[in-house]
């Protein structure tokens, strides 16, 4: 039987819809993913195999092909861990719903469990732009998926609780959206006065593509998520998943101003 669900990929700092394809035929047993994927990508065969299991389903005897489209893309990363298995799932006969207009990101542990994985944030927003109704990302990346309207996401702490929903068994709710003022206080355990290179003015912010602290005289290692977000220009989330304790920010973290000889000054 075959079986394809959505799924989101990155490409540099922008997102764009993956396609993930899963032929399940009766042949000799196999288990191949295509579409060039990386060792990440390659190992998540193992980590399938092994949460389904676990998650107390079958996994299905047969010649397993998962295609991951488009095909000439390079696929990184192991967020690609949960619709795989999804779509094993459905093609094997054990999730028996239509999910054309949802899109599943996720790295499942060897338990089931579902882990947080990098750049949830501009995926979001691309799926939104792609008129995507639902998705589905680990509860580790909740505090990001949250901030985006528009398009009902789920955050999800196991295969189980993916797989129950699918049925109609125990209905998840979607994330309530987060509220940001547009004039919030000024405030920060860390500004880019800090940020410098030992004998050089302090370093600056690019305001249109948000990239980059180098060196700090504080040590101070920050993540920001910038107003730019909003925009569709999500590049201060792209480093790295928020763990527990780290704020979304909804504004920068620097003043500007314009200095008498014409130039655009950042503090």
């Amino acid at each position: 039987m075959f079986c394809t669900c959505i799924s989101m990929g990155l490409l540099g700092i922008s997102a764009y819809k993956v396609a993930v394809e899963v032929d399940l035929s009766e042949s000799f047993p196999g288990f191949d993913i295509v579409g060039l994927p990386d060792v990440a990508v390659k190992e998540s065969r193992d980590r399938v195999r092994t949460a389904i299991i676990n998650s107390g389903f079958d996994f299905p005897v047969g010649k397993i092909v998962v295609n991951l489209a488009p095909s000439d893309i390079k696929k990184a990363g192991s967020l690609y861990d949960l619709p795989i298995l999804i779509g094993i799932l459905r093609a094997d006969g054990q999730i028996d719903c239509d999910f054309r207009d949802f899109a599943f990101i996720g790295e499942l542990s060897l338990e089931g469990t579902v882990k947080p994985v990098t750049g949830i944030l501009p995926m979001v927003l691309e799926a939104k732009k792609l008129g995507i109704e639902k998705i589905f990302i680990p509860e580790g990346n909740a505090s990001e998926g949250s901030i985006v309207e528009g398009i009902e996401v789920y955050a999800v702490g196991s295969v189980s609780e993916v797989v129950e929903h699918l049925r109609g068994e125990k209905i998840l709710e979607p994330l309530k959206a987060m509220k940001f003022s547009e004039n919030p206080v000024n405030y920060y355990e860390a500004d880019f006065e800090d940020v410098c290179i030992e004998g050089y003015q302090p370093a600056l912010w690019d305001s249109e593509k948000c990239i980059g602290v180098i060196g700090s005289k504080s040590r101070t290692n920050e993540k920001y998520v910038l107003k730019n977000a909003f925009d569709g220009k999500p590049v201060g989330e792209f480093y790295g998943a928020l763990v527990e304790g780290d704020r979304i920010m909804a504004y920068c973290p620097y003043s500007e101003y314009f200095d008498p000889d014409g130039g655009m000054t950042y503090t």
